[in-house]
């Protein structure tokens, strides 16, 4: 098996448990993280007390560093069958190689000794179930011949998988022309396995449709994240290092016993002040905080902050700019840590906005897990506060609300024919929150050094939140470039940054095709934006391109006041 490394990141996002990893001459999946550390390997710990209340989970674990040559990172080989390039045969039973280290170590064909290739189809469920496709109920439509032996044979004329034909020794034969289509497993009346080969082949009972797919498909596999800024006190330094002893401890210590252990771990500290940062930790585990709200309040309040890991700075506005926001904070220094939750198949999770809540997905391990993989990433933002009184004026708007509900009501709908419920909060602020942090994105990753793949969004439109953060993060020490806060001063810069950001959602190449896009008419929910204008990479935001409308941001020609920017001034 070809070798091939695997970044601490990329298995929160990309290569977690259940996913499959193409390599040169394989093809694998991560196994679930109940394999991944044994007493020989150890791992470092992630402290994040809040995260960790709001998941439930004792701690988190940076996932094993190296390469799957060797297994660092546990795997199963998947698809398990398999066709050899030399008499096509197509079978789950070839042999390993024995005895010859020159041999790459994958199944080989006994009658013409070359090794063999993975199977280009699977098929999985919207649970998160999948298997290899069944071949020969493909071939013999449901029908059994006895046990023959199956071959794989291309055609020649094309690429495509009408041109590949599985044939039986039976002499039955079929095509994988349609084999994709979204009923074409029913039809051939197979049904989900219900199986997980991540998990050891840990099978349940299933009745969802089951989906082919090729097995390098992006919708094989979606991660489920969850993350959480350190903000003060959480940030502080003993608050900190206390947290990281804390939990150490499967439970906490008799208070009999405490005194020796705090003098033992912090003989510099004053007693009293270890025992109130213990006393956060506790009430967390009673109370699991707002995420959300507690950053905003840290971000919105008129104090600045230092500290090894978060460092912000309230700047000045311009008066143009003061019009608009309430608040401009320079977040020179940040910690993110984002947790693996678990995953998805067939179609990307559903994040509400409001809640932070997530759809079902798909387990990463075979029992409640006490901890989760983890990364903790370093970097720098942006924050912005809309101005409260605007918001207000503008959100009573009776055009705004007709405009936000068409949309809001669309993509509720979008998500009870997911299976998801419906918005719990469908006020105007959440569109224009979202689409003034993809204007802004894509104004800044011209002139902060940034690509914009590299920019994050973060709304607070909860309750009395309005608010954006716009920042990056990378596991690297340094954390950032410095490009990003700087955008902040002096104030004439970040007002140039904001009224740039209003001319992209004033003019759009896709214009009038985009301005003149109706939610109600479209299977997804967004107003005026298209990818010329609103839409930025699936990692940099939070709601898969969704709830975009730039005439929540400024008014459109021909159309009536909506722009928060402008509704005043709009004829």
């Amino acid at each position: 098996m070809a070798k091939q490394s695997i970044r601490p990141s990329q298995i929160i996002t990309t290569f977690g448990p259940g996913s499959v990893v193409d390599l040169a001459d394989d093809s694998v999946m991560i196994a679930g993280i109940d394999y991944w550390f044994d007493a020989n390997k150890p791992y470092k710990r992630i402290s994040e007390p809040r995260l960790q209340a709001a998941l439930n989970v004792a701690g988190f674990r940076t996932p094993p560093v190296g390469s799957l040559r060797n297994n660092d990172v546990p795997f199963v080989r998947f698809p398990r069958w398999r066709v050899c390039p030399g008499c096509f045969m197509l079978s789950e039973r070839f042999r390993w190689p024995r005895g010859n280290p020159d041999l790459p170590p994958v199944p080989r064909c006994d009658r013409c000794n070359k090794a063999t290739y993975p199977a280009r189809i699977v098929v999985a469920c919207r649970r998160g179930h999948i298997a290899d496709l069944p071949w020969y109920r493909w071939v013999h439509r449901g029908q059994s011949c006895g046990g023959g032996s199956l071959y794989l044979k291309g055609e020649g004329r094309s690429a495509s998988l009408g041109d590949l034909r599985v044939e039986c020794t039976c002499r039955k034969s079929r095509t994988l022309a349609g084999a994709l289509g979204a009923d074409s497993m029913g039809a051939a009346g197979c049904t989900c396995p219900g199986t997980r080969p991540w998990l050891d082949d840990n099978s349940e009972d299933c009745t969802e449709r089951l989906y082919a797919m090729q097995r390098g498909a992006s919708n094989i596999y979606f991660s489920v994240t969850r993350s959480a800024l350190s903000v003060p006190p959480w940030s502080d330094r003993l608050q900190s290092e206390v947290a990281s002893f804390w939990g150490q401890f499967p439970t906490e210590p008799a208070p009999g016993i405490w005194s020796a252990l705090i003098s033992a771990k912090f003989p510099n500290e004053d007693e009293q002040r270890v025992r109130r940062c213990i006393e956060r930790l506790t009430q967390l585990r009673d109370a699991p905080p707002s995420i959300r709200e507690e950053e905003f309040g840290v971000l919105t309040s008129d104090q600045d902050h230092s500290s090894l890991t978060f460092e912000t700075r309230r700047q000045a506005l311009s008066p143009t700019v003061a019009t608009y926001l309430a608040t401009v904070v320079a977040a020179n220094r940040l910690r993110e840590v984002r947790a693996l939750l678990g995953f998805t198949r067939i179609e990307a999770p559903e994040i509400d906005p409001t809640v932070e809540s997530f759809a079902e997905t798909a387990p990463i391990s075979l029992h409640a897990p006490e901890w989760l993989p983890a990364v903790e990433n370093l970097g720098e933002g942006i924050f912005m506060r809309l101005n409260p009184e605007r918001l207000a004026k503008w959100e009573k708007f009776p055009a705004v609300r007709e405009r936000a509900r068409q949309l809001l009501d669309r993509y509720s709908a979008w998500r009870q024919e997911r299976g998801l419920q419906a918005l719990r909060e469908p006020r105007p602020r959440l569109v224009l929150i979202h689409t003034l942090a993809h204007l802004l994105m894509r104004q800044m990753s011209l002139e902060c050094g940034y690509s914009s793949a590299s920019l994050r969004e973060r709304i607070y439109a909860r309750n009395e939140m309005a608010g954006l953060l716009i920042y990056t993060s990378t596991p690297d020490s340094d954390g950032s470039l410095g490009g990003l806060a700087r955008q902040t001063s002096p104030p004439e810069r970040f007002e140039g940054t904001l009224l740039s950001s209003l001319e992209l959602a004033d003019i759009c190449s896709g214009d009038p095709l985009c301005r003149e896009h109706l939610a109600v008419l479209a299977d997804k929910a967004n107003g005026s934006a298209c990818h010329a204008c609103c839409m930025v990479s699936e990692t940099s935001c939070e709601m898969g391109n969704r709830l975009l409308d730039r005439g929540m941001v400024v008014s459109l020609p021909n159309m009536d006041a909506t722009g928060y920017f402008d509704f005043d001034r709009t004829g």
